[in-house]
């Protein structure tokens, strides 16, 4: 006789209108409980990306709140504007679901605010639920350590939990897959001869990535003679505040947002950059760091976060806030062609050790079965 099916509801405000890092890691869980014979059911605010899942997946999505946007973390208006999502998935889980019919073995989160609505559902109907740290903050580890079972996408974030809150969730990376990794996998990566090398950036416009401490590290690194060209591929709030930077740093030449790109584009970024670079303020994990590494590009970022666990001895980091330090691992790399291309024989050495999908799938799957019962 086999293992029975569960019934998975996943709730994530963001999956339905964006497409990060955790967005990315979301799809592939649910891809992983869909070939492992589970049913998943989201819950989202509604936006460009609700049909993003496969077809087998249900989708129920609340509507945006009045004048809601993508805001900043630094932004007060995210507070609200979050409270009232969580009231609305509340509503719309415990009422319109159940009257419907819908019952659910296992309930999934990725974000605190989302985790509260899981436990109070937890006290009222009994279902656990799984709590995937996409990074580490305290309120983040408070829920986490309430949920059945506890994910850590780093190193890092389970160590913090350890440190400051007495207990380790289990630590499963985000992966790669197979057809992904082949196609970021180049065979030749020495730089190419023609001028300016392209320093790669993909980030939201965020101030937690810190694209405006790489625009002020451009203004260095031209200063410097270097022959660098600096594209950020992504979307967000901050886009006004960088275009002002960049005219006032006279830098229009030299550094391009090129707004979201899709897959394919995407990927032809990743093959024409000389280097990968994310100054960030604070990383729970990075995929952007990973496909970087499974294209052959040396990194250059910061010492914040999971990066280091992550990155290892694939890139250089500097600290955050500094962008000469940064300006300054960038020039070294510019300049020597030699540890840029074994910066990044190391860094596809480590993604085929660590980031492959195909084995990390099966152990989040694994989690949300012990969650509902189904294993010891």
């Amino acid at each position: 006789m086999g293992q029975r099916s569960l019934s998975v509801l996943l709730i994530h405000r963001w999956v339905g209108s964006r497409d990060g890092g955790a967005e990315t890691h979301i799809d592939l869980i649910v891809e992983a409980l869909l070939k492992s014979g589970h049913q998943v059911d989201v819950v989202t605010r509604d936006g460009s990306r609700v049909d993003r899942f496969p077809s087998g997946v249900r989708v129920h999505t609340v509507k945006p709140n009045p004048a809601e946007s993508d805001h900043s973390y630094i932004d007060w208006r995210v507070y609200p504007h979050t409270l009232l999502f969580m009231v609305k998935v509340f509503f719309l889980v415990l009422i319109r679901l159940r009257l419907a019919g819908r019952r659910f073995d296992v309930v999934s989160t990725h974000f605190a605010t989302e985790a509260m609505v899981a436990w109070t559902l937890k006290a009222l109907t009994r279902v656990p639920y799984v709590h995937v740290l996409e990074g580490y903050t305290p309120l983040e580890a408070r829920w986490a350590k309430r949920a059945a079972s506890a994910i850590a996408i780093s190193e890092h974030d389970a160590r913090q939990c350890e440190q400051a809150h007495a207990f380790r969730p289990e630590v499963i990376n985000i992966g790669l897959t197979e057809s992904t990794l082949a196609e970021m996998r180049r065979t030749d990566l020495t730089r190419q001869d023609e001028e300016p090398v392209i320093a790669l950036m993909v980030a939201r416009f965020d101030y937690r990535k810190g694209v405006d401490v790489l625009v002020r590290a451009m203004r260095e690194v031209v200063d410097a003679g270097a022959q660098v060209r600096a594209i950020v591929a992504g979307k967000g709030i901050e886009r006004p505040n960088l275009e002002t930077l960049i005219k006032d740093l006279e830098l229009e030449e030299h550094v391009q947002l090129v707004g979201p790109v899709d897959l394919e584009g995407l990927r032809c970024l990743y093959g024409r950059a000389s280097m990968f670079v994310l100054p960030t303020r604070y990383e729970g994990f990075g995929i952007v760091l990973i496909e970087a590494m499974a294209a052959g590009l040396p990194i250059v970022s910061t010492t914040v976060g999971a990066v280091p666990d992550v990155v290892g001895d694939a890139g250089r980091l500097v600290p955050p806030e500094d962008p000469h330090a940064f300006a300054e691992a960038m020039l070294g790399l510019y300049g020597d062609s030699e540890a840029a291309v074994s910066l990044g024989v190391a860094g596809m050495a480590r993604v085929n050790e660590r980031y492959r999908w195909s084995e990390l799938g099966s152990r989040y799957v694994a989690m949300y079965e012990r969650a509902a019962g189904l294993m010891q």
